[in-house]
């Protein structure tokens, strides 16, 4: 692909349209697309997971269990009913707070329905009993965690990580900013150097026309073409080590950007 650009950019045809490329369109490019950018974004996204952990040990916990039992007795006993159906319920809530308590509030349903043995029943025996439970927990630290010490700490270290990280953040981006721009540039002017050295090619190219003109003549002076010679070939190797320069650093451009160019590119400085 870059001795197709550099075939284009040497020929130099007008019917040939470059992409135009200008600084903003580097730095959008590598801001949304470039590995640099994903891995500033990632490193960053730690410290918000690091924040949401801290502050995680403060979040409401809900539990909740319910069961059914349904018991049938196999044989006749004058000492079990004949049928038993057992449902239980518990819901609960509970709640860290910053003092180093965990309050806790409950609520619990036990219900039994049964079918009873007419061997053992007795006057006033119920067949259906419900039992319902509320209750208020509170369990405080007094040693690792007294009074909340370790989680605020937790939640202060947290905080700074997260200043620090978005510190970072903005700093890595404005230094890959500066790394865009400097491609930029460092493409662009690769091409302007390729541009003049062709255009100082083409002129000792015309300059050995002329010289070998006056050769015909018999009006050219002593190794006159020989020193036009080499300053082409000295120009010549110009041409190449600039071509080279400019395909490597327009292929940094790409890699940066995480793009490709599907034709040469004409650079738009502003």
């Amino acid at each position: 692909m870059g001795f197709v650009r550099l075939a284009l950019l040497l020929l130099s045809s007008p019917a040939f349209a470059a992409q135009v490329l200008k600084p903003q369109m580097v730095v959008d490019g590598v801001l949304a697309h470039s590995f640099q950018a994903v891995d500033i974004r990632l490193n960053a996204q730690d410290a918000y997971v690091g924040m949401e952990k801290a502050l995680g040990v403060y979040d409401f916990k809900v539990t909740g269990k319910a069961g059914y039992e349904y018991k049938e007795a196999e044989a006749v006993s004058p000492f079990s009913n004949l049928v038993d159906r057992t449902l239980n319920a518990e819901m609960g809530l509970a709640k860290s707070t910053a003092v180093g308590a965990d309050l806790q509030f409950g609520y619990q349903h036990q219900s039994l329905s049964s079918i009873l043995n007419p061997v053992v029943t007795y006057a006033g025996q119920l067949d259906k009993v419900t039992l319902d439970t509320a209750f208020v927990q509170w369990r405080q630290h007094f040693w690792s965690n007294s009074f909340g010490v370790s989680d605020r700490l937790d939640v202060a270290v947290a905080r700074a990580k997260l200043r620090e990280s978005d510190l970072n953040k903005q700093e890595a981006t404005e230094e890959l900013v500066l790394t865009a721009v400097r491609a930029f540039w460092d493409a662009y002017v690769a091409q302007t150097q390729l541009s003049d050295a062709i255009t100082a090619r083409q002129q000792y190219k015309n300059l050995i026309g002329v010289v070998q003109k006056r050769g015909r003549f018999g009006l050219d002076k002593g190794g006159e073409y020989a020193q036009v010679m080499a300053d082409y070939t000295d120009a010549d190797g110009k041409v190449k080590l600039a071509a080279f320069t400019y395909l490597d650093k327009l292929k940094a451009l790409e890699v940066l950007m995480q793009t490709s160019f599907a034709e040469d590119v004409e650079f738009e400085a502003g």
